[in-house]
């Protein structure tokens, strides 16, 4: 929970290299999150509702996941901050585990990614 609340600390500290798009929607998601929440704790139709809530978290924790892998490359192409430091910026606490993630994504090492044209 740690990484989360320190990654949306940043999203704010950093305005600049997020898109309004990008702000709006981490609020819409927190906002539909709240009240899906409170429909399902409210609800009797159980067994559904629990699995249309874990159907829309995955895809909105997929969607914050690509945020946070976004700002990291342009981290990655725009500072001199070490890996381990761009990782904790964008919520990862674990570096090894951000570099295994990151490279899932882009295909490579976000050490070789750094001097990429384009990602």
């Amino acid at each position: 929970m740690y990484a989360a609340n320190e990654f949306f600390n940043n999203v704010v500290s950093n305005l600049r290299t997020f898109r309004l798009r990008d702000l709006i929607d981490i609020l819409v998601i927190s906002f539909v999150f709240y009240e899906i929440f409170q429909f399902a704790r409210k609800s009797r139709a159980g067994q559904l509702v629990r699995g249309v809530v874990l159907l829309i978290v995955s895809f909105a924790l997929a969607y914050l996941l690509e945020l946070r892998l976004r700002h990291a490359s342009l981290l990655l192409r725009g500072t001199s901050k070490t890996v381990a430091e761009i990782a904790g910026e964008c919520g990862f606490e674990d570096p090894s585990y951000f570099a295994r993630v990151f490279k899932r994504k882009y295909g490579a090492p976000p050490n070789q990614c750094r001097n990429a044209k384009a990602l």
